[in-house]
């Protein structure tokens, strides 16, 4: 199989490398070589850092490993080595060089994976040519491929019914984080999907250096690597792989429920006859602060610790700010917003207050608990 279709025209003495790829992406080369290369397979590609900067993709069983080459004014740069013409670099890995990354991890390049790749010119004749559905336009035409950011290595696990440290092997691809007993296994013991992972983060409050947590709703991993680079690795590209996950559902359905609860109570008062919708509406115009404060927590994640963590204690200033912006508008500015219903905003503005508010800190408490929660109620 092959990516490309003709050769590009590049100015470069690294056209005349068979495994040179020239712009292939990383997403690219891990398919590549996952699908169509052996362990041991490797080959040499532009990096998005820049001009000079290249990155060597070498499948190591099944998972890819990326490696930093660097051409300099002097010759090409790669791990402990610098080489004084292309010809020493080739000849490096006629050698077939062994690698060791901190993941423990030892790759011996065998094979380079060719640029050009015979191709058969059969293509399937059209027999059956009609639209399944009719009405969209290009805008319905949404390109979409689960990214593999592959990543394996030792890493130490808190058992959870017997609370011991064992090492065990971690093997991450696509939304699968599966652990082994060791390396040579090929039965994972458990297969996490990271779809369910609400977070992940640096954990402080174990005895332990580079720790880190992974929390699902029904279990929180905690996981130790060699050295804080590695467990730092491993958080990015989890966290890289959960930024997709949108939380705005709970949001608004905390927000549905309050509604609810709001319009139940001024329904039982039976002085004045008011609607849904004017619940909502009343509250939609409040609920602007908080779903700001959803968005910001999407792009920028704050980190879930212990609850002796002083940070714990910050997680309730957010809350805590929207409830209070929600309490003073509610005083001040229903009658102003909508005239037609100011006696029933009024009225409904003193049970909505402190229920509001009770909603946000509930949430922080909540949120500041899941870790210990989770760990109590956990099976292996």
């Amino acid at each position: 199989m092959s990516y490309y279709s003709d050769t590009p025209s590049v100015d470069d003495e690294l056209e005349s490398l068979g495994w040179y790829h020239f712009d292939l992406s990383r997403h690219a080369a891990e398919a590549l070589l996952l699908s169509n290369g052996k362990d041991g397979s490797y080959l040499l590609r532009n990096s998005h850092e820049g001009s000079g900067s290249f990155a060597l993709s070498v499948r190591a069983k099944d998972s890819v490993k990326h490696f930093h080459v660097t051409r300099k004014s002097s010759g090409y740069a790669f791990g402990f080595n610098e080489f004084a013409s292309l010809q020493d670099f080739v000849s490096h890995f006629a050698n077939q060089p062994l690698l060791g990354s901190e993941t423990g991890t030892l790759i011996v390049l065998k094979c380079p994976y060719p640029w050009r790749v015979e191709e058969p010119s059969i293509y399937e004749s059209v027999r059956v040519h009609t639209a399944m559905q009719t009405g969209r336009t290009e805008s319905d035409l949404v390109a979409n491929a689960p990214s593999f950011g592959t990543k394996e290595g030792y890493l130490v696990k808190l058992g959870a019914v017997v609370k011991n440290w064992k090492q065990r092997w971690f093997t991450l691809n696509r939304n699968e984080l599966k652990y082994f007993k060791d390396k040579m296994f090929d039965e994972p013991i458990r297969t996490l999907d990271l779809t369910a992972c609400s977070a992940v983060q640096f954990d402080y409050s174990k005895d332990r250096v580079n720790c880190f947590c992974l929390v699902f709703p029904e279990r929180t991993f905690y996981l130790c690597a060699k050295s804080g680079v590695e467990a730092d690795e491993w958080i990015k590209i989890i966290r890289w792989k959960l930024a997709g996950k949108s939380h705005f559902g709970y949001v608004y359905g905390i927000s549905t429920i309050g509604c609810m609860m709001i319009y139940t109570l001024l329904t039982l008062m039976g002085s004045l006859t008011v609607s849904y919708g004017c619940v909502a509406s009343v509250l939609g115009y409040r609920l602007h602060p908080t779903v700001a404060l959803s968005a910001f927590a999407v792009v920028f994640p704050r980190q879930r610790v212990g609850l002796s963590s002083p940070k714990t204690i910050k997680r309730g200033i957010d809350p805590g700010l929207a409830g209070d912006w929600l309490v003073q508008s509610l005083s001040f500015q229903d009658l102003h917003l909508h005239p037609g219903y100011g006696g029933s905003a009024a009225v409904g503005s003193v049970p909505l207050c402190p229920a509001l508010w009770s909603l946000c800190l509930a949430n922080s408490v909540l949120k500041a608990t899941t870790v210990t929660d989770c760990q109590q109620r956990s099976n292996f």
